[in-house]
This record gives structure tokens, C-alpha cells and sequence, in this order.
């Protein structure tokens, strides 16, 4: 699902599907460097948890990180892919 491989969390304050369609969370930048507007004008809010939080969470800390979920995800998908038993 979209996020899963950075950890993303989501934002249980948004109503119905809304809470797991937050912008992806690139970097640590404005607006998560989703967008270059104005943070009211986007569709959704990003997410502002200390923990999951787009400051923490993002792809370009995951990428610097070799112990990123996004690193564990890349090499298993390397594994499933050379393993034809998995899939």
C-alpha cells in the first residue's frame, strides 16, 4: 500500500479513506516536498506525528538509511524475484 515501504503512518483525524491519502512523504521539506503550494491548498493535510510525521518519515531519510523498512522492502522484493518458489 502506498507508504508502506517508508513506514508511513497515517492521520486518524481525517474522516473515512481520507486518513491513509495524505501526501507521500518525500522529504522533510515543505509540505513534505509533495508540493511546492501553499499547505492550505493542498487536497489533504500532510502528516504532523512526532513519529510518523513527514519531518522523520520520508523517503529521502529512508534512502540514507541502510536499515530503512525501505531498504529491508527493496531487498525482498530482489529475493522474491530471483526465487521463482515465491511468487
Amino acid at each position: 500500500y502506498y507508504g508502506d515501504e517508508i513506514g508511513m503512518g497515517d492521520n486518524i483525524w481525517l474522516g473515512d479513506r481520507d486518513a491513509v491519502r495524505t501526501p507521500m512523504q518525500w522529504t522533510p521539506d515543505r509540505n513534505a516536498g509533495f508540493s511546492s503550494s501553499d499547505p492550505g491548498r493542498l487536497f489533504l493535510p500532510t502528516i504532523m506525528d512526532p513519529v510518523y510525521g513527514f519531518q522523520v518519515t520520508n523517503v529521502e531519510a529512508s534512502m540514507a538509511s541502510p536499515s530503512s523498512l525501505l531498504h529491508w522492502t527493496r531487498r525482498m522484493i530482489e529475493i522474491r524475484k530471483q526465487n521463482p518458489a515465491f511468487g
